[in-house]
């Protein structure tokens, strides 16, 4: 099962991140994701779920991980791109 998850994860057409809620490190991103962002593989991979946090929502996107335990968004939220434009997601 785990091959099929992996497969069905990497061949989403849906930007997908995944990054661990003790550190914030991003530990997987799917190719869409890389597309959408602007980043490859190895790069992402060395960024933090903060990193893709516009200066202003840093704070709240933190309050929401401590508060919850996990994020699941209720609204749309702003993220970065390597080349600095705003995604809307």
């Amino acid at each position: 099962m785990e091959g099929v998850l992996e497969t069905l994860f990497q061949s989403s057409p849906i930007a997908t991140w995944i990054f661990d809620t003790a550190t914030f490190e991003i530990v997987a991103a799917n190719d869409a994701a890389c597309s959408l962002y602007g980043y490859d593989r190895n790069t992402f991979h060395g960024l933090s779920a903060i990193d893709l946090q516009p200066g202003q929502d840093c704070g709240s996107f933190i309050e929401m991980l401590q508060s919850i335990g996990s994020y699941r968004p209720k609204q749309i939220r702003a993220h970065l791109a390597a080349s600095g434009e705003a995604l809307h997601i």
